[in-house]
C-alpha cells in the first residue's frame, strides 16, 4: 500500500460523511493537507497529525489486518477517526477478529469509495 496513492485517494474522501465500522461514531472528513487531517464527529472537530494515516498505511502495505486501536496505542477517544477514514477505500475491508475490529489492505478496488465492505471470511 504506497503512501502518495492512498494520500491521493484520501483527499477524494473530503466533505463526505464516512460510516463507522460500528455505526455509532461516523464521521466528516472536513480537509487533509501534508501535516493534518480535519475531521467532524459529534464531540466536535479535531485536527489529527498525517503521521498517524502513514504510520497505519505503512502497517496495512504488511498485507495483514490491523488493529487501529492497537496501532495507535489507543490515544485519543477519537481513535476510531483514522480506521473510519481507511475503511471508507476502495482497497481497504474491514474484518473481526478475536472479536476486534481490524482493517485489511486487500490489493484491489473491491467497493466504492466512501463505502465499507466486511471482507468474506475464507
Amino acid at each position: 500500500m504506497d503512501w502518495s496513492e492512498t494520500f491521493e485517494t484520501v483527499k477524494k474522501l473530503a466533505g463526505k460523511k464516512l460510516k463507522s465500522i460500528s455505526g455509532r461514531s461516523d464521521v466528516t472528513l472536513v480537509s487533509i493537507d501534508e501535516d493534518h487531517v480535519v475531521v467532524r464527529s459529534k464531540d466536535g472537530i479535531k485536527e489529527r497529525p498525517i503521521k498517524e494515516l502513514q504510520g497505519l498505511v505503512k502497517k496495512l502495505g504488511k498485507g495483514k489486518p490491523v488493529h487501529v486501536d492497537t496501532a495507535v496505542h489507543g490515544s485519543r477517544s477519537s481513535r476510531n477517526q483514522p480506521e473510519t477514514i481507511l475503511a471508507n477505500l476502495p482497497n481497504v475491508e474491514w474484518l473481526k477478529k478475536k472479536n476486534r475490529k481490524h482493517i485489511v489492505w486487500v490489493g484491489e478496488n473491491t467497493h466504492e469509495i466512501g463505502t465499507l465492505k466486511e471482507k468474506e471470511k475464507n
